[in-house]
């Protein structure tokens, strides 16, 4: 019996996490692939890991809306999924999430040393979080100038310390507590299929961790984004997909990736 459950869980799972849009591909956005070789550029570089699935919804559309409004910053996606519709194993395996934040560690420690003055960004969505903040964690402070956290489905009590330490700009993280499916009650049906749940920072937001006066000073670079019903007209509606949709981007997202960029638009 619970076999069973565990498979129809399992089957059922990459349907209401995938989203709308979930099959929107983008080849021209560049990607992270395993052993990349790192490319000069004289822009911004952000990567982006997006969600579980492998369906790249969040940095093609990051793309688009900075190729829109004329942003030099080169979004580049980074390949960490188990494979295309694979989504309960990408939530669910987090020691590949820690391999594959390390190797994203890899390239952007590669980056810094070929361009040394590069603006470098991370963002991560669901469980691309995870990687983002692996790789973070595996680099040496002041190492990336942001990273953004788009409903993450990372534990509340989840340690940001190290992430904060390898960030010059902090965090911002984006948090709905209306996000009930994707991150409530399919997070809580994976303890069926073997998961260990509890409640996610992506609708709750981070708890921190401190245990010093040091740790209270790291965190107060931690921002955190509840969702308000005045973003819907953004199209961010509360749900687990809100958060990447182009309007929301635009407004809400891309100023906090030109912080350090002067007269981008002019």
């Amino acid at each position: 019996m619970v076999k069973a459950i565990r498979f129809l869980i399992l089957a059922a799972f990459p349907v209401f996490m995938a989203g709308p849009g979930c099959a929107m591909m983008d080849n021209d956005v560049h990607q992270v692939s395993r052993g990349a070789r790192p490319t000069v550029s004289n822009r911004g570089i952000v990567y982006v890991a997006d969600g579980a699935g492998d369906f790249r919804t969040t940095s093609a559309a990051l793309k688009r809306v900075l190729a829109e409004d004329g942003v030099p910053l080169e979004v580049r996606t980074v390949l960490w999924s188990h494979g295309y519709w694979r989504v309960a194993a990408d939530q669910l395996d987090e020691e590949h999430t820690r391999v594959e934040g390390l190797r994203l560690a890899e390239q952007i420690a590669a980056e810094r040393r070929a361009n040394p003055d590069q603006e470098i960004y991370l963002l991560g969505h669901c469980a691309g979080c995870g990687v983002v903040l692996s790789a973070a964690e595996a680099l040496p402070p002041q190492s990336v100038d942001g990273i953004i956290l788009l409903a993450a489905s990372m534990p509340t009590n989840y340690d940001l310390r190290p992430a904060l330490r390898c960030s010059r700009g902090g965090i911002d993280n984006f948090y709905s507590s209306q996000d009930r499916w994707c991150l409530g009650l399919w997070l809580r049906l994976g303890i069926v299929a073997g998961a260990r749940y509890t409640p996610a920072a992506g609708r709750f937001g981070f708890r921190p961790v401190i245990e010093s006066p040091a740790d209270a000073a790291v965190y107060a670079h931690l921002r955190q984004h509840s969702w308000q019903p005045d973003w819907e007209w953004a199209g961010n509606s509360g749900g687990h997909y809100g958060c990447y949709q182009p309007e929301f981007l635009r407004l809400f997202i891309v100023p906090l990736l030109n912080r350090n960029l002067v007269n981008w638009g002019q």
